[in-house]
């Protein structure tokens, strides 16, 4: 095999411009990480991390639309075919629009919506402070927003799952730490 052939490492994810990868969303029509890898030649983790950054910076949205085995899926948002050149809304409705469309577990909508409380205070939190580190995450927002969960470790997975898709959170890399609010 031939070293134009060999894509088994892909790329990384920094050499793949973003207009490359929008391009590869036909209209509104959702697309997994491996689809997207395939096309444009990378590993289905390079594109996962491409994905989520250009879902970070407003351009995707995502959805889990499976549990077992987990299926995650990436679509264009709405406002894409609308003729909106860019979303001009206020931070804070961007953000109560993402929260309210999000997956949350639970059993119940009150549940659901603590849950959704606990991933906006950390939010507010990260933008006030502007960087936190994890544990910072846990001994502030925690314990006032504990959400049902009787540990900070669970309630953090839940929370920093979601914390990374709200506009101008920068999650960390690489099993970093520290999450950065890059206003907007």
């Amino acid at each position: 095999m031939s070293d134009n052939d060999d894509r088994s490492w892909g790329q990384f994810v920094e050499e793949v411009p973003d207009e490359e990868l929008l391009t590869e969303f036909d209209g509104a029509e959702p697309r997994t990480a491996a689809e997207i890898a395939d096309a444009i030649a990378t590993t289905e983790y390079e594109a996962r991390s491409k994905l989520d950054a250009l879902c970070r910076a407003g351009e995707l949205r995502r959805k889990q639309v499976r549990d077992e085995p987990p299926l995650t899926v990436w679509f264009r948002p709405r406002a894409t075919f609308a003729g909106a050149e860019s979303d001009d809304r206020p931070i804070d409705e961007r953000v109560d629009e993402l929260l309210k469309d999000m997956e949350m577990p639970g059993i119940s909508q009150m549940m659901c919506d603590w849950r959704r409380d606990a991933v906006r205070a950390a939010f507010d939190r990260l933008r006030e402070e502007e960087e936190l580190e994890e544990a910072e995450f846990k001994r502030d927002v925690y314990p006032s927003h504990a959400a049902g969960y009787d540990d900070p470790d669970s309630w953090w997975e839940t929370v920093s799952d979601r914390l990374g898709d709200l506009p101008g959170v920068v999650d960390p890399r690489w099993g970093g730490e520290t999450w950065r609010y890059d206003g907007q």
